[in-house]
């Protein structure tokens, strides 16, 4: 338990460290922080979760190893751990943190995504008369325009 409790601690001194470099605009110096807490605290709720620790602390710790990754750019990472975490019995509250965090994690890939999609030199362009109504049968099969366009734009490319 001990072991446990160090990794914890650990991860949460490193994390603090790097909330430190990032006020003084050491972004990088901030990043390597926030990478060696997410290795500690992913170590430990693993170690927590081999234990059988009882919840709600093991889903904490996925969360907050989730959290590090999230933090860290490590989106798919990040969903692993949430699913992971919610996969087991967590307390509501922390089930909506996780929710809340997963739905970040979502709109972040989507971003990245879009971004993606958007380097492509292939685009889809449709007639501003035609536009409008392109929208409108988009938005009724519950699609927006752009997540469509990306679509089509990565199947032109293939």
């Amino acid at each position: 338990m001990t072991d446990l409790m160090t990794l914890h601690n650990s991860a949460m001194d490193l994390a603090l460290l790097g909330d430190e470099a990032l006020q003084t605009g050491q972004e990088d110096e901030a990043g390597k922080f926030y990478e060696k807490a997410f290795e500690a605290e992913r170590k430990a709720a693993f170690m927590a979760e081999e234990m059988g620790n009882p919840e709600p602390g093991l889903s904490i710790l996925f969360r907050s190893a989730a959290s590090l990754a999230y933090q860290c750019g490590m989106l798919r990472e990040a969903e692993r751990l949430v699913a992971h975490a919610l996969s087991g019995n967590p307390t509501k509250e922390t089930a909506v943190e996780l929710r809340d965090l997963l739905q970040l994690i979502y709109n972040d890939n989507a971003f990245a995504e879009e971004e993606n999609a958007a380097e492509i030199s292939y685009k889809l362009s449709i007639p501003k008369a035609e536009n409008s109504l392109f929208t409108t049968i988009v938005k009724r099969m519950g699609w927006t325009a752009s997540a469509l366009r990306s679509y089509v734009s990565k199947a032109a490319a293939f």
